[in-house]
């Protein structure tokens, strides 16, 4: 990450699907994307984009409403154990709801349900009843 000093084309940067986006890296680009030209929901895209709890602290509230959490919530680096350490908690109204359940990252216990049923759909809930 030596080299994230040079005068990089950081948008060009931001779409390249072979990049790994650690926090680090996202930190980098989110510091050097002062005209606000990064696309964050094609970035937050991403396969590579690794889901953290010292990623999304790196944006503002305005830009972690831009990330696509669709994406996010069915990413191969967000486990049920990141969530259940407090991910799900303190951005539990950006995750798309019905992702992490039909995922199984998230399991509708009474738990889940009596503190986020505000956030989740009835249809989430409705197919995750007719499944069983």
């Amino acid at each position: 990450l030596d080299t994230l000093q040079k005068d990089w084309s950081w948008i060009v940067l931001s779409k390249n699907n072979n990049l790994v986006f650690s926090s680090k890296f996202v930190s980098v680009l989110y510091e050097n994307d002062t005209d606000e030209r990064i696309d964050w929901f094609i970035t937050s895209s991403h396969k590579y984009f690794i889901v953290s709890r010292k990623t999304f602290l790196i944006f503002s509230e305005k830009m972690l409403q831009t990330l696509n959490w669709t994406s996010l919530s069915e990413s191969e680096s967000l486990s049920s154990e990141l969530l259940k350490n407090g991910l799900l908690d303190q951005f539990s109204a950006y995750w798309d709801w019905n992702s992490l359940v039909r995922s199984k990252k998230v399991d509708l216990s009474l738990e889940v349900l009596s503190n986020y049923s505000s956030l989740i759909s009835s249809a989430t809930i409705s197919g995750f009843i007719s499944s069983d």
